[in-house]
């Protein structure tokens, strides 16, 4: 038999799984998903451009978004040794209109 002294590679990890979009305004999203045993940090895409890498929590808000508009949004993790698993499944995350979140005090006609 061979011996070789590197280990075989452990399995991938999971890739995150319960996302969900907590939070919108007219520019950002908020999104957080399970916790991925193993998982050091995540990777955030949005429309499957990698948006941020090395998220360590459950959760990231997505600026600099368009009003009014929907993104898919996708989450994989990452293990000690920088290895990334799938991707989760997607799901849509759509901004305000930008009209929503001003308060206008326009009582003094």
């Amino acid at each position: 038999g061979k011996t070789s002294g590197t280990p075989p590679p452990p399995p991938p990890i999971s890739p995150p799984a319960g996302l969900n979009v907590t939070g919108a305004t007219n520019t950002s999203l908020t999104i957080s998903w399970d916790a991925v045993t193993g998982a050091v940090s995540y990777d955030v895409y949005v429309d499957h451009a990698k948006a941020v890498s090395g998220v360590a929590g459950t959760s990231y808000v997505q600026t600099d978004l368009q009003p009014e508009s929907t993104y898919e949004l996708q989450v994989s993790a990452v293990d000690d040794q920088g290895k990334e698993s799938d991707k989760s499944a997607p799901i849509n995350g759509t901004t305000k209109s930008s009209f929503t979140c001003q308060t206008y005090t326009t009582s003094n006609y």
